[in-house]
């Protein structure tokens, strides 16, 4: 996103689960980045919530910031909910 569009995603979530979180120390999150959005839930989620195998999407929210631009100050976002679809 940020060589595309100029932007910083610094949350993903879904649910009550940070996908990926930049604003924790260390960034303990990257290893995150490689893997799939639902390998990465499954592993987070509580055993009761774990995603069913017939179900074949999540929802996730996405957030971050907009870099500083013309002496403006940097600006977060959140867009609306995705749903991310990892099953046909």
């Amino acid at each position: 996103m940020k060589e595309r569009l100029g932007i910083d995603i610094t949350l993903v979530s879904s649910g009550k689960y940070a996908i990926f979180n930049s604003y924790l120390p260390g960034n303990k999150h990257a290893p995150r980045l490689t893997r799939p959005i639902e390998e990465v839930y499954d592993e987070i989620a509580e055993a009761e919530l774990k995603t069913p195998a017939t179900r074949n999407y999540l929802i996730i929210e996405v957030s971050g910031s907009l870099p500083e631009k013309d002496g403006e100050e940097e600006a977060d976002f959140m867009i609306p909910p995705v749903k991310y679809v990892f099953r046909k």
